[in-house]
């Protein structure tokens, strides 16, 4: 017998691919009360997700940090929060969470950057040079902070 939990999810992510966010947010709502550890985090995230699409920021905030609580460490997790943070909150606050991101992804990535994944760290300086335009910072400022932060 199949898990409920899982015919959920599925059925869940083919409503929101279909746009139909009120029924994935039913589903995902079924997932979060009845486990919310599921998959780690990812039925929480993937309800803040929703929630985003349809404009319910709070909610999508909310659940946002329940799926950073199962995994506060999670590049996925943290990078969706930060671009939630980049669109819809104060840019110092989106600029703490991308500096968290890039040092995820400078601890947990190969020691050796290449071509081929570079272009995740050059994503996320962008941000956080974008973000310090923003707040007014020079680009040494930018710098700083960010050199700062890693070590």
């Amino acid at each position: 017998m199949t898990n409920p939990l899982v015919e959920y999810e599925k059925n869940a992510f083919d409503a929101r691919r279909n746009k139909n966010f009120q029924v994935a947010i039913s589903l995902y709502e079924k997932i979060v009360v009845e486990n919310p550890n599921w998959e780690h985090g990812e039925a929480f995230y993937n309800l803040a997700g929703c929630y985003e699409d349809i404009g319910e920021l709070e909610k999508a905030e909310e659940n946002y940090l329940n799926a950073l609580n199962i995994q506060p460490e999670y590049y996925i997790f943290v990078g969706g929060y930060a671009s939630f943070l980049y669109q819809f909150s104060e840019p110092q606050t989106a600029f703490d969470w991308y500096l968290k991101l890039l040092k995820i992804e400078k601890e947990n990535k190969p020691l050796e950057w290449t071509s081929e994944n570079q272009w995740q760290l050059d994503d996320i300086k962008i941000n956080l040079f974008a973000l310090g335009e923003k707040l007014d910072w020079s680009k040494d400022e930018v710098e700083t902070r960010i050199a700062n932060y890693l070590t």
